[in-house]
């Protein structure tokens, strides 16, 4: 019978991601990711719960990603299952971790670089502009024929 070992996960950085080397030398990225989950209880009452899981990458890639991830970030974790164990003082422990397959930013870039907000810092907020009176103006205009979309107009 096949075997599935897939995980995606969608939360939050609990902190900024930090870079390792193991045991080879093969570079490595750990981070924890904070997963919000509402529930209700069977007489309806509802409830927060939070996860936090901690994962990991591996690859030559990880310097250049792990500067930005960082805390309050959020985003989408897509890799596997791994448990881990070892021996302290005698006693076995075990760990199940995520490795990370595939790392996808849901926080849209600030336009002028600047890091994201913090879960606790709330954004400035919108510049309301002044009310107008609203007119139908007519369909809108279409560009010419074989006419090119400036890059700022293009969704992607």
């Amino acid at each position: 019978m096949p075997n599935l070992n897939k995980v995606f996960m969608m939360g939050h950085l609990t902190a900024n991601a930090e870079i390792a080397a193991s045991g080879t030398t093969r570079p490595y990225m750990m981070f924890t990711l904070a997963i919000n989950e509402d529930y209700a209880s069977r007489d309806g009452t509802p409830h927060k719960r939070v996860d936090f899981i901690d994962c990991f990458k591996f690859g030559e890639g990880v310097a250049n990603l792990a500067p930005h991830l960082t805390k309050g970030l959020a985003i989408m974790v897509e890799g596997k299952l791994r448990k881990d164990s070892y021996e302290r003082d005698g006693r076995p422990y075990y760990v199940t971790r995520v490795e990370a397959a595939r790392i996808e930013f849901l926080t849209p870039k600030p336009k002028n670089d600047a890091p994201p907000p913090v879960d606790n810092q709330a954004p400035p907020p919108p510049q309301e502009a002044p009310q107008q009176e609203a007119r139908y103006a007519g369909p809108p205009a279409r560009p010419p024929t074989g006419a090119i979309a400036p890059d700022e107009d293009i969704p992607f």
